[in-house]
């Protein structure tokens, strides 16, 4: 009997192929927390549908490990008329 019910475990096995890859956006940007990475950063506020966005957060690349985790520069569009 527990012959029976370890041949029917064994029996059963994973398929073996690649598997496809079901989300596909983008990686979201980060920027170096360097002066002049901040200084040459140019923002760019049109969002995936099309419409314009009044601000923009892209966060900084830090380690994990520092205090300054979390942190995001943010831009705000002004419109001169």
């Amino acid at each position: 009997m527990s012959d029976k019910i370890k041949q029917s475990k064994l029996g059963t096995g994973l398929l073996h192929g690649e598997i496809a890859q079901t989300i596909t956006e983008p990686k979201r940007v980060k920027l170096k927390f360097t002066d002049y990475a901040i200084e040459r950063y140019n923002a760019d506020f049109i969002g995936k549908n099309g419409k314009t966005k009044s601000r923009v957060y892209i966060p900084f690349e830090v380690s994990k490990h520092s205090s300054l985790k979390g942190l995001k520069l943010w831009n705000e569009l002004i419109n001169y008329m």
